[in-house]
């Protein structure tokens, strides 16, 4: 039970991170709003991704076999607020947290440059998923002779990375508080 109320405050805490970073898009575009339709995905590579941070800040903190399930709840927290295929999205998910847990054995990931590289690489890792996933399915929408529109053009290939320094210098600010969301404690697992 206790469990299940951690799962279930972390699903929430990625509901959160998903919709403050909605809103931060979506303020930042608003704000500059007259600069051009253009300039609208570059104005919202510059929000950081909190929903990464969150999930390699917990699966950093947490035992190693709970990562698949961090990452599922953490996918079914962020897939309600993305128009993105739900199963590029998983995969994504998953492979960003399994990442973080490879640089967890490395070293401690709550030491700052470590914290800012795993951040930022988690970032980078689940933006160039997605950019390869559009570009996949506009290639299939092409080959089919269908209409898509979610094919990235050669600007949008370089957003990631603005998103990626974005997380990794919010990553250096609010780690500790990421890690010490309520709920987590209850995830923690008692050695023996």
């Amino acid at each position: 039970m206790r469990r299940a109320i951690g799962y279930s405050l972390l699903l929430f805490w990625t509901a959160l991170a998903a919709a403050v970073h909605l809103t931060l898009a979506g303020f930042s575009v608003s704000l500059f709003s007259g600069i051009g339709a253009d300039s609208v995905p570059t104005l919202r590579a510059f929000v950081p991704d909190l929903v990464t941070l969150l999930l390699v800040a917990t699966v950093g903190r947490l035992s190693r076999r709970d990562t698949l399930m961090i990452a599922l709840v953490v996918f079914v927290g962020r897939s309600a607020f993305t128009g993105s295929p739900p199963f590029a999205v998983l995969a994504g998910t998953i492979l960003t947290a399994y990442v973080a847990d490879t640089l967890r054995t490395v070293a401690e990931l709550d030491r700052p440059f470590l914290r800012i590289v795993s951040a930022g690489l988690g970032s980078l890792l689940y933006g160039y998923w997605l950019v390869f996933v559009d570009h996949a399915l506009a290639r299939e929408s092409q080959a089919l002779g269908e209409l898509h529109f979610g094919s990235p053009d050669a600007a949008a290939v370089g957003l990631p990375i603005v998103t990626a320094v974005a997380t990794a210098l919010c990553a250096l600010a609010f780690w500790p508080v990421f890690t010490r969301l309520p709920g987590q404690k209850r995830l923690e697992r008692r050695a023996f």
